[in-house]
């Protein structure tokens, strides 16, 4: 298991283009990648479940994937995090 955790740094937390993003890099993933807050998991290939967490700016989350061999993916959904998304407020 490959596991990283990450403050939501962009205002709009998880919306649907943030979430579409996520979703794009967890489906390269070999095994299942997910993302928890709180007490819910979320697939992080499926970009309802992603935003059914309601996660808010400056919310923590962890990322998980099953498989060791998709740390690669677990560092790009946090790059992604990191980066805001690549979006501009």
């Amino acid at each position: 298991m490959c596991k990283g955790l990450i403050t939501i740094n962009n205002k709009r937390g998880f919306h649907l283009s943030s979430a579409t993003k996520i979703e794009e890099v967890a489906k390269k993933a070999t095994g299942k990648v997910f993302i928890k807050y709180n007490d819910k998991t979320a697939d992080a290939s499926d970009m309802f479940e992603i935003l059914s967490l309601g996660v808010c700016y400056k919310d923590c989350v962890g990322i998980e994937a099953e498989d060791i061999n998709d740390k690669e993916v677990v560092n790009k959904i946090i790059q992604l995090i990191e980066n805001k998304f690549f979006e501009n407020e």
